[in-house]
C-alpha cells in the first residue's frame, strides 16, 4: 500500500550551487534523450531520472538529505542497531520437535526442502510432477520428475540435526547471548519499506511561481499533473510561510462542489460520466474503498465527509505525519471496526491543523509517498 504523509524538516538557507544544478539538469536531459531514442521502457533509467528531478536545486537536495535523516529511524529494513530490537522465539524447541515440510530426495541421495524446488516440481498424491512441462506447460510425470522421490510431511528434525541448525538454516534466526535464545532483530517503529518525495502525490503544496525554495519531488512522467492557477506552481516541498493555504482550500472546495454536482446528477440518471469510475448502488456511488456520493446527502454533508467544513484550517492532504515523538496516522484512530471513515478523516484533519499550526513558518513541509 502507498500513503502520502507529511514530514516536516529544518533546512537552513543556502546559496544555490549553480554549477551542480547545471550538472543535474544535464543528466536529466541525457537520460530522457536516451530513453526516447531507445523507444523502450527503461525502469532503471526512469528511477534515476525521477530521483534527479527531485534534486535539481541545492535547496531540493538539502530537503532530500533532511528527509533521509528524519525517516531513517523508521525504515523496516534498517541494519542500524540503534533502531533494532531482538525478538526471541520462545517456542522454538517445540517447533523443532513437531515441524514438518514436504521434501524431495534428489537423484544423488540428498534430501532438500520442498520450498527449494517448488518452482520446478510439485508433489501430488505422493508423487513428484514437473511443473510447466511439455508444449502445453502442464504438470507432468516426466522422466526428470520420476528421478525424484516425494517425502510428504518430512520431519525437519531429521533434516536438521541440532536446534541451532534448524534455527539458523531454516528460519534464519540468530542467537542472542543476553536473551539466551534464538530469534530475530526488527525495527518496532517501522512504518515503511521505501519512500520517495512526491511520488504518486507530487502536487500537494501550492506556491507562487516566484518562490525559489521548493522541491518538485519525484514525479512519474506518465501521470497527468494537476494544473495550477496562473502565477502559481504545485510542489512537493516548501517552507510553511510560502504555501498558499487559503487559495489551496478555496480550490479544494471548488473542486469538491463540482464533483458533488457531477455525482448527484449521475445518481439521478443512474449513469456515470465516461471519465469517472465507480459503481452505482441503491444507496450511492462507490469507488474501490471510498463513497463518492450518498443518496440524498446535502452539499454540507458531502463537504464534511471530504474534510472541507468550516472548522478545518488546512485542506485534507495526508494519511499520516512524522512528529517529533514518532509517526502518527489514521491507523491510530481506528478504535474499532465500525469507526466511520469520515470520522477518522476529520479527526486526522483536526490533528493536522494543530500540528501544522504549531510549526515555525520557516519549517519545510515535505509530502512523502511511503510504501508498506
Amino acid at each position: 500500500m502507498h500513503y502520502s504523509i507529511l514530514v516536516p524538516v529544518e533546512v537552513p538557507g543556502e546559496e544555490e550551487n549553480t554549477d551542480e544544478n547545471t550538472v543535474v539538469k544535464g543528466l536529466i536531459e541525457t537520460l530522457t534523450q536516451k530513453m526516447n531514442e531507445s523507444g523502450k521502457k527503461d525502469i532503471i533509467a526512469s528511477i534515476y531520472r525521477d530521483r534527479l528531478y527531485a534534486r535539481q536545486s541545492t535547496f531540493a537536495r538539502n530537503v532530500a538529505d533532511a528527509v533521509d535523516e528524519a525517516m531513517a529511524p523508521y525504515w523496516e529494513q534498517t541494519d542500524n542497531p540503534e533502531y533494532l530490537e531482538f525478538w526471541k522465539e520462545d517456542d522454538l524447541e517445540e517447533q523443532y520437535e513437531d515441524d514438518v515440510e514436504d521434501c524431495y530426495k534428489t537423484p544423488d541421495g540428498r534430501i532438500v526442502l520442498g520450498s527449494d524446488l517448488n518452482y520446478k516440481f510439485v508433489i501430488r498424491d505422493g508423487k513428484v510432477f514437473q511443473r510447466r512441462a511439455g508444449p502445453c506447460h502442464h504438470e507432468m510425470r516426466t522422466k526428470k520428475a520420476k528421478k525424484y522421490k516425494a517425502l510428504p510431511n518430512y520431519p525437519l528434525k531429521k533434516l536438521y540435526k541440532t536446534l541451532g541448525e534448524y534455527a539458523e538454516q531454516y528460519h534464519g534466526y540468530v542467537y542472542n547471548e543476553e536473551e539466551q535464545g534464538y530469534g530475530y532483530y526488527s525495527n518496532p517503529n517501522a512504518f515503511y519499506d521505501w519512500y520517495v518525495i512526491g511520488g504518486r502525490w507530487p502536487c500537494v503544496f501550492l506556491v507562487k511561481d516566484t518562490c525559489e525554495e521548493y522541491s518538485p519531488g519525484e514525479r512519474y512522467r506518465d501521470k497527468e499533473e494537476t494544473s495550477a492557477p496562473e502565477g502559481y506552481i504545485w510542489v512537493s516541498a516548501a517552507r510553511k510561510k510560502d504555501v498558499e493555504w487559503e487559495l489551496m482550500m478555496k480550490l479544494e472546495k471548488e473542486e469538491s462542489l463540482k464533483y458533488y454536482e457531477i455525482y448527484k446528477q449521475a445518481f439521478i440518471e443512474q449513469k456515470l460520466p465516461e471519465d469517472h469510475h465507480g459503481r452505482i448502488k441503491e444507496d450511492g456511488i462507490y469507488g474501490f474503498d471510498y463513497v463518492y456520493y450518498r443518496k440524498d446527502e446535502t452539499l454540507e454533508e458531502f463537504m464534511h465527509r471530504r474534510c472541507l467544513n468550516r472548522r478545518h484550517i488546512y485542506p485534507p492532504m495526508f494519511y499520516g505525519m512524522l512528529k517529533p515523538d514518532g509517526y502518527y496516522s489514521k491507523d491510530d484512530m481506528r478504535h474499532h471496526k465500525k469507526t466511520k471513515k469520515s470520522d477518522i478523516d476529520n479527526a486526522m484533519c483536526r490533528k493536522m491543523d494543530d500540528f501544522i499550526g504549531g510549526l515555525d513558518d520557516e519549517t519545510v513541509l515535505v509530502a512523502v509517498d511511503i510504501h508498506m
